[in-house]
């Protein structure tokens, strides 16, 4: 089961991928960009992050059964600082 997650981009496309591949070394997570699209696995949650229209679409394909998905979604929002729409 996957889920989307849409956020306001509120920075440059670049510099919100690399922050975002700074954070995942310091976590131990993996994390890959290409251009505006970013693949990530921390912890079991494995998904995507792409910037399109102004938005970073946060896409989750696959989570342990036990992480709610409230969690997974505050993880997001905390590491972006961000609420979602």
């Amino acid at each position: 089961m996957s889920k989307i997650f849409e956020y306001e981009l509120t920075t440059r496309p670049g510099d919100l991928l690399k922050h975002a591949q700074e954070m995942a070394e310091k976590n131990g997570a993996s994390f890959t960009i290409k251009h505006n699209y970013g693949k990530f696995n921390w912890n079991g949650i494995k998904g995507s992050m792409r910037v399109h229209e102004g938005k970073i679409i946060i896409t989750i394909l696959d989570k342990p059964f036990i992480v709610p998905w409230g969690v997974v979604e505050n993880t997001i929002n905390n590491f972006l600082g961000q609420s979602s729409h």
